[in-house]
């Protein structure tokens, strides 16, 4: 068994400044927003991020929020990241933040992680069989989001499509992946429209940018908080806050109401807080959870 060391929680107060580090989730319009939500809070010492839709305004809304924060999480989602309903305001964050003087660490999850690749110049392709809530072994480098981490843990995946290997950008960096089993190989005459392998994990060579293809906010992936935290950890550390502490003060937290944004009239915003989905993780059963969104469809869901 291989040893984890304690979780980290994200710091509880900043000396440096008045306010608690900021957090802010972009919800593609997903049922494991508020998951996401929840984890990020519980790390953060009971400070919730600030949650936006993707189709909040950039300029009078959104840009501010993207200059303010320390950390911005881009949530999972339906559809294809190259279709700008589907990513939304995301494309804009990993275009724009960059000019930012000290840019915010950022994390793609599913959706994020393959607009990630997409916005860089990289390929997003069909996967090699649909993982609509099916179990990955995964293996990584060990570093960065996987410090700590056990090799071979299982993550629970949603997706149909995956970022290519064969077609990556120079400047990202492979850091997690999946071994695909026979079974689930296409065959030869169709081989040239997948990729040799499955990437789970990439991150940016020059920017404070990762992404991961599977949910750690699930309750069936193993070591999701500690992946989490990890980020959260790169996060605030690059921005100047102090060492992260074992413990969180959630006494001194500071809550931030998510936005109340009104919304397309096509689609419905992810759950409430005070929904299902903002339930311990440990009173879900795995046989209930599962991906919501404007379509079922394996072929047009990430």
């Amino acid at each position: 068994t291989t040893a984890v060391s304690p979780l980290p929680s994200p710091i509880s107060s900043h000396k440096a400044a008045s306010a608690p580090p900021r957090v802010l989730l972009v919800d593609n319009y997903d049922s494991f927003t508020y998951n996401i939500y929840q984890m990020i809070a519980k790390l953060c010492g009971g400070r919730p991020p600030l949650v936006v839709t993707n189709d909040m305004p950039w300029k009078d809304k959104v840009e501010p929020l993207v200059r303010t924060a320390d950390a911005i999480v881009l949530g999972p989602g339906p559809g294809h990241p190259e279709v700008p309903a589907d990513f939304g305001i995301c494309a804009r964050i990993l275009d724009e933040s960059r000019a930012e003087s000290k840019e915010a660490a950022i994390l793609g999850i599913c959706l994020g992680h393959q607009g990630m690749a997409s916005v860089l110049g990289g390929k997003v392709v069909p996967a090699a069989s649909p993982m609509h809530g099916r179990l990955s072994t995964i293996k990584h480098n060990e570093k960065g989001l996987f410090k700590d981490v056990p090799q071979k843990f299982k993550a629970i995946r949603y997706n149909s499509l995956v970022v290519c290997s064969d077609s990556l950008p120079e400047l990202l960096q492979v850091t997690a992946w999946a071994t695909i089993s026979s079974s689930s190989s296409p065959s030869s005459s169709s081989s040239s429209s997948y990729c040799s392998e499955e990437i789970m994990g990439l991150r940016h060579k020059k920017r404070p940018i990762y992404g991961v293809q599977f949910h750690p906010e699930s309750v069936c992936t193993e070591y999701g908080k500690e992946i989490m935290a990890n980020f959260l950890s790169l996060a605030f550390k690059a921005r100047g806050f102090p060492c992260l502490s074992s413990e969180s003060n959630s006494s001194k937290a500071i809550i931030i109401i998510p936005s109340s944004s009104s919304s397309s009239p096509s689609r419905s915003p992810s759950p409430s807080p005070s929904s299902k989905y903002l339930v311990p993780s440990s009173s879900l059963a795995a046989s209930t959870e599962r991906k919501e969104g404007p379509s079922s469809s394996s072929s047009s869901s990430s």
